[in-house]
């Protein structure tokens, strides 16, 4: 995985604050550029899932998977490709009184209802 120019500017930034040597665009094998490699998209995901960052939240009508769960669900849902973390599910009360029960398992939420609408962290 390569950074990105802005990814490598923050990365450059923390550094920076550290005292340790940066690195530019396109190094690859820099102590540096390696350590980024290796911490930055777990550090970045940890930071978006700590707190409900505004730019990180989108919502979402899932799409009903034709196949259904072997056992104790009725419906599947396929998650986005860009899901990190659900923040909520669209809870229609006019319509339902219930609360929507599930489970997430891989990318796949799993559900007795026909629809599901999310916030999610991407």
């Amino acid at each position: 995985m390569a950074l990105t120019t802005e990814e490598v500017d923050l990365c450059n930034q923390s550094l920076g604050r550290l005292g340790a040597k940066q690195f530019t665009f396109g190094d690859i094998t820099s102590k540096q550029s390696v350590q980024c490699l290796l911490h930055y998209g777990q550090t970045k995901d940890a930071l978006l899932q700590s707190h409900f960052w505004r730019f990180a939240d989108v919502r979402a009508a899932l799409t009903l998977d034709t196949n259904s769960p072997a056992f104790e669900w009725d419906n599947q849902f396929e998650l986005p490709s860009d899901y990190l973390c659900l923040r909520s599910i669209y809870d229609n009360r006019l319509v339902d009184n219930t609360r929507r029960s599930f489970a997430i398992e891989g990318q796949r939420m799993l559900s007795n209802d026909n629809t599901m609408q999310i916030r999610y962290v991407r």
